[in-house]
């Protein structure tokens, strides 16, 4: 097929990539941060508490932060969906029993719940590390196990309704999509990407407070951030794979040329994507400035971007392919079906007496009704 040529992209479109990319950088945090918080509350060092940059205050920190995300992770989604309210996302959310949204609602707020609670007892449970470690632990798994399942289900279905074959998508049909290859691809890729911007933002914590400066012991947390952004991130390489090989035939030839701005979008992100990844293993085996420290940072921001704009294309790639393909078929039956030939007046005559006999038998026999 042809490639599509690149238009100016409007406002609109345009908000609606920054919208998606900032929702998914928080509620990266929001999924990842508890986990990276549990990784530092066992580094902790009682001679600096209270210090800048000590694992301790970054924990803190950090579980600060993973509630912000939350928060905003959820209002930038509400933005999002009202923005795209015509694009068929909304129509693929009605498609859901309305229990299924009150549950999606309660787990939202259950995890600000626990992740409220884990900061507010980080000096109570000080000495409880496992209880402490365990509310976070149930905070990120409750997310990563609900939410980027059915976001993606929800994506794919309001690309292309025909994907999901159940007119309402209760429990058992959602397990069954949650079950496909490019679902289980992109939870798995969501998840890793996570734990990497939960462990790049460490980074950024740590530049800000000068910690490299103040003491070479602190460069040691640097180093083991950025070797857990860098292992999580090269797992990705084969993830990605793995979600290009499952994704449709539209999706894949809108990476491959035929939407030439996802593919230069995607083609960009992957470069940008070894240079994150030369940046972590420099942090991870040698001496780093502060300043130093954000350059993972903003690369990460420019790759999701990037991969935002390749995402949104493919899917309306298959959105444009699903309306051509309904537009055929409609015009193929309309073309296959002989046409009407008018009834003569004798016909139609005939036709009004026999009803009339058929009206008055009924009449006279209400046992017929019965039998």
């Amino acid at each position: 097929m042809l490639a599509t040529i690149p238009r100016r992209l409007s406002l609109l479109e345009l908000l609606n990539i920054l919208l998606l990319a900032a929702h998914l950088l928080a509620m990266n945090i929001a999924s990842g941060g508890p986990l990276l918080c549990i990784w530092l509350r066992g580094r902790h060092e009682p001679q600096n508490e209270d210090t800048a940059g000590s694992p301790d205050s970054l924990g803190r920190q950090m579980a600060y932060w993973s509630i912000l995300g939350l928060i905003a992770g959820m209002a930038l989604g509400g933005a999002q969906l009202w923005l795209t309210r015509s694009d068929g996302l909304l129509e693929a959310i009605n498609r859901l029993p309305r229990r299924a949204l009150w549950f999606a609602g309660l787990e939202l707020l259950f995890s600000v719940a626990c992740l409220s609670g884990y900061l507010a007892s980080w000096n109570k449970l000080r000495h409880r590390r496992k209880l402490h470690a365990s509310i976070a632990l149930l905070s990120s798994s409750n997310l990563l196990y609900h939410f980027p399942p059915l976001m993606s289900v929800l994506g794919k279905v309001a690309a292309d309704p025909a994907w999901a074959k159940a007119e309402v998508l209760d429990r058992p049909a959602l397990l069954t999509l949650m079950r496909r290859p490019e679902i289980v691809a992109l939870t798995t890729h969501f998840a890793l990407a996570s734990i990497a911007v939960a462990a790049i933002a460490i980074l950024y914590f740590m530049s800000g407070s000068g910690a490299t400066e103040k003491a070479r012991r602190q460069m040691s947390l640097a180093r083991g951030a950025a070797w857990i952004a860098l292992i999580v991130s090269a797992l990705q390489l084969p993830v990605g794979v793995w979600l290009v090989a499952s994704l449709p035939k539209s999706g894949l030839g809108a990476l491959m040329g035929e939407n030439l701005t996802a593919s230069a979008a995607f083609a960009t992100a992957l470069l940008l994507t070894l240079m994150l990844l030369q940046k972590l293993l420099t942090i991870a085996i040698g001496e780093v400035t502060a300043s130093e420290l954000r350059h993972p940072s903003w690369l990460l921001m420019i790759i999701v971007l990037l991969m935002t704009v390749s995402l949104i294309g493919t899917r309306q790639r298959a959105t444009e392919l699903t309306a051509a393909q309904t537009e055929l078929s409609d015009t193929s039956l309309n073309n296959s079906l002989p046409p009407k030939k008018p009834q003569s007046n004798c016909c139609s005559a005939a036709l009004d007496s026999l009803s009339r006999r058929a009206d008055s038998r009924t009449r006279l026999s209400p046992c017929v009704q019965i039998l």
